[in-house]
């Protein structure tokens, strides 16, 4: 039976990653290195479809992006080894305890990755909605988590900008720019068009003060 190599294989999740989730890579604080913004369906679905293999390559990509995120801004605390945390949920969950650091561990890579790049607290992910997602419906915690992770890589790639709520970035509607205005940034709200003063000549003049109301009749004798 013929073996198929590491690289065919890893080839093989790109594309399938690249196809079936929509992952459209962005470069870690200016690259070279690169991470994905991933659809969260394709993140929930396809562990169930590959029977979990799926979910082990995730794991160990998103680890290593914010590896790579670590390096490349100089920030302890994101992780060194993604192998190390691939065979903490593998061969340790045999014993459950490592697996359950990895899985701590990793959450705690992502809150810090959101709170290095500037993630808008509000916004950041809630260690219990993780905690829930892995005990009743662990799909949802994979995209819950994804989610969390495409917002740092939006605004580490400058797509989106720091400090501002999600639901702020990009208003509902946006009315559009005079003839020959350049339209707005995406994600900036434009500023309210300020009047022009009236010219000198049509100043109206300041109103007349109101007449002092006048003193009340003498009693009749």
């Amino acid at each position: 039976m013929r073996r198929s190599s590491p690289l065919v294989f890893e080839l093989s999740v790109n594309q399938s990653e690249s196809e079936l989730t929509v992952a459209e890579p962005v470069p870690i604080s200016g690259g070279p290195e690169e991470a994905k913004i991933r659809s969260l369906w394709g993140v929930a679905l396809l562990p169930l479809i590959t029977f979990g293999i799926y979910f082990l390559v995730w794991y160990y990509k998103v680890n290593r992006e914010m590896r790579d995120l670590g390096r490349k801004r100089q920030v302890q605390g994101l992780g060194d080894s993604p192998g190390t945390s691939l065979v903490a949920i593998t061969l340790g969950s045999l014993i459950i305890v490592p697996a359950i650091i990895s899985y701590i561990n990793t959450y705690k890579r992502m809150k810090l990755a959101q709170q290095v790049v500037g993630v808008y607290p509000g916004d950041q992910m809630n260690g219990w909605i993780v905690v829930l997602g892995y005990v009743l419906i662990p799909p949802l915690a994979y995209a819950y988590q994804q989610d969390g992770l495409n917002k740092v890589w939006n605004i580490d790639s400058g797509r989106a900008p720091a400090g501002i709520p999600a639901n702020a970035q990009q208003p509902a509607f946006q009315p559009m720019p005079p003839a020959g205005q350049p339209s707005p940034a995406p994600g900036v709200i434009p500023e309210a068009p300020v009047a022009p003063p009236p010219p000198a000549g049509d100043v109206p003049p300041p109103p007349a003060p109101p007449a002092p109301p006048e003193p009340p009749a003498p009693p009749a004798q």
